[in-house]
């Protein structure tokens, strides 16, 4: 493949200082293991960390960065500080192939899925982190 591809292995150099290591690109992917609280489960660091090695640059799964911007269930969150210990967890996992790591933010916008808002304003410890209603983003347009 090196061959056919020489390019591929290469190191590349953005023009802001970072540098990949060859020019593989681990895609984000969704795994729907997150936890229900909204951190990042066991299951996702172990996922990252199978998968580190190799690439020059990882792209985590979405995040979504405000209450009522989950798409769907077992996605983790980033809308709050008090995530920041398990996505740390994340970062590392990504990074322990050496490749640096960006985590993919993400509202789901009008396709946020009002089951699952229901869902979470009904189970999650803190409610109040949620607003009472769907945001008007959510609402489709006729």
């Amino acid at each position: 493949m090196s061959k056919t591809y020489p390019k591929l292995f290469e190191t590349y150099a953005f023009a802001k200082g970072i540098a990949l290591r060859n020019r593989v690109v681990m895609a984000p992917m969704t795994t729907w293991s997150g936890n229900d609280d909204g951190t990042v489960s066991d299951e996702e660091v172990a996922y990252y960390r199978r998968r580190a090695n190799g690439a020059g640059l990882m792209l985590t799964g979405c995040t979504h960065v405000m209450p009522d911007g989950i798409g769907f269930t077992g996605e983790f969150a980033s809308y709050d500080d008090s995530f920041t210990p398990s996505l740390r967890r994340l970062a590392e996992a990504a990074r322990s192939g050496g490749a640096p790591a960006i985590l993919q933010i993400f509202h789901a916008g009008n396709k946020a899925s009002a089951r699952v808002l229901s869902r979470l304003r009904r189970d999650r410890s803190t409610p109040a982190t949620l607003s009472p209603e769907p945001s008007a983003m959510m609402k489709f347009s006729t």
